[in-house]
Order: structure tokens, then C-alpha cells, then sequence
């Protein structure tokens, strides 16, 4: 299990407002109008990078919405609130936050 805050001071390089937020005894990484490319077109939305095994993947990472129609999105509670999530598996928790959030983020680019 990797150190949550050092991870967290590594994403902040990505997104200065990241945050770690408790679920599941664990942490995940809040990160407030996280910029990335969507379908190749700049987009910014708040994300929730969870680093561990969450509703049947490995790692998860969930959006505030659906972003787009041509894949399978699926609608969870997380940290007490709504997120959406593409069907994305094989990012595995063994590697730093930073690659887990790069990994997922190629399901949307």
C-alpha cells in the first residue's frame, strides 16, 4: 500500500486543490476541475481517483457526470456522493496515483 499523502503531494503537481477524501477505510484523491483532454478537445471536471479494488475494478476513476455516449458508464456513490464511471478495467494499484490517473484518463482522451 503506497503512502496516501506522498501520493497526494504528487498529484498536486497535476492539480494543486487535490484533496484526500476517506472511503472505505482508505483514501481517495479528490482533485477540483481537474484538466485533461476529452475525446482530444480540452475539458475540466472534478474527479475522484480511487487507488484501490472500488464496486468490482481494481482502481476506479469517477467524474461528476457522463461524459460521453459511446461507451458504458455506470452511476455510484462515492464518498457520500454521486460520480460517474466508464466500464475501464486493468488499472492495477500497484503503481503510483499519478499512472493510475493517467491509465484511467485514456478511456475518455
Amino acid at each position: 500500500m503506497r503512502d496516501a499523502a506522498e501520493e497526494l503531494d504528487r498529484l498536486r503537481g497535476l492539480c494543486p486543490e487535490a484533496q484526500l477524501w476517506p472511503e472505505g477505510g482508505r483514501h481517495a484523491a479528490f482533485l477540483p476541475g481537474f484538466a485533461f483532454k476529452l475525446r482530444g478537445q480540452p475539458a475540466a471536471e472534478d474527479v475522484l481517483l480511487v487507488p484501490f479494488t472500488h464496486s468490482g475494478y481494481e482502481t476506479r476513476l469517477f467524474f461528476r457526470r457522463q461524459l460521453t455516449a459511446d461507451q458504458v458508464w455506470h452511476v455510484h456513490v462515492v464518498c457520500g456522493q454521486t460520480w460517474w464511471s466508464p466500464s475501464w478495467r486493468g488499472v492495477l494499484e500497484d503503481r503510483p496515483w499519478t499512472e493510475i490517473l493517467a491509465d484511467h484518463l485514456r478511456a475518455v482522451a
